[in-house]
């Protein structure tokens, strides 16, 4: 029987194709470890941001600390200066997180309620209602720091701009709706509809939220019903009669129709 000899194997000769897939394997791998490290810490800095919202909404902005927050989380100060930034940061931040979510039920209940601009207007009233029905502690923050303190605070340079956007984003809400109802855009007609939105609502949930959600919507609804039928002043006359709740808003309002001019 004859047996043949098969030549030795020599060095493997590594071809385009053999690299291409090597590198894709790699790239891959580096790809999906890099996501996994990004939604960790995404899924850190909003633990985070959850205590510092509860300690805000307890106790107030003063009471926020980075130490007490490294004691309440677990997380070392430098992790949390770290993922946050400066206590400023942090606030803003979370701040940010609260107002953005009311931002996003406010947009969703006017686009989804059909009828008459006046419905739309009611719709956006309610928004104060359910959103502290829906995220209690959200709307406890946004009680103890309202916007104003923020502006007299020093700002990180990214979140005064996230600020300033978050401004636009609600003026133009307010835009809308006034021109929907009395087919004015001006900054009285933004600034009446803000109070409809805003202020009439937190006087009413602050002096009869224990009389139940219902009554508390009625309520609002009607109040907010009599400034629509009421109507922004006409002249300056009419301004100058106003209450100084609706001059004040009127005032914060032309700054930040200033801004979304200039912006624009």
């Amino acid at each position: 029987m004859i047996r043949t000899q098969r030549p030795a194997a020599g060095p493997r000769t590594v071809s385009h194709s053999d690299w291409a897939v090597g590198a894709s394997a790699h790239s891959h791998t580096a790809s999906h470890t890099a996501g996994q490290i990004a939604s960790h810490a995404a899924g850190q800095i909003a633990e985070i941001i959850n205590a510092a919202e509860r300690f805000i909404a307890d106790a107030g902005i003063e009471a926020l600390t980075i130490r007490e927050l490294s004691i309440a989380t677990g997380f070392p100060a430098a992790s949390i200066r770290q993922l946050c930034g400066s206590r400023a940061a942090l606030i803003g931040a979370t701040w940010l997180r609260a107002y953005r979510r009311f931002l996003s039920l406010l947009t969703s209940l006017v686009e989804e309620t059909d009828g008459s601009a006046n419905e739309k207007a009611f719709a956006a009233a309610e928004a104060s209602v359910l959103y502290r029905r829906q995220y209690p502690r959200s709307a406890a923050l946004l009680e103890a720091v309202q916007r104003d303190d923020l502006s007299r605070r020093p700002q990180p340079t990214d979140v005064a701009r996230q600020l300033r956007e978050v401004d636009d984003q609600f003026v133009d809400i307010m835009r809308r709706l006034s021109l929907l109802v009395w087919d004015r855009d001006d900054t009285d007609s933004i600034a009446v509809m803000s109070a409809c939105v805003i202020d009439l609502p937190k006087r009413i949930l602050g002096r009869h939220e224990c009389h139940g959600s219902y009554f508390v919507r009625e309520y609002v609804r009607e109040a907010v019903r009599g400034v629509l039928d009421c109507g922004p002043p006409t002249d300056a006359r009419q301004r100058a009669d106003a209450p100084a709740l609706m001059l004040s808003r009127r005032q914060r309002m032309e700054g930040l129709i200033h801004h979304s001019e200039k912006v624009g």
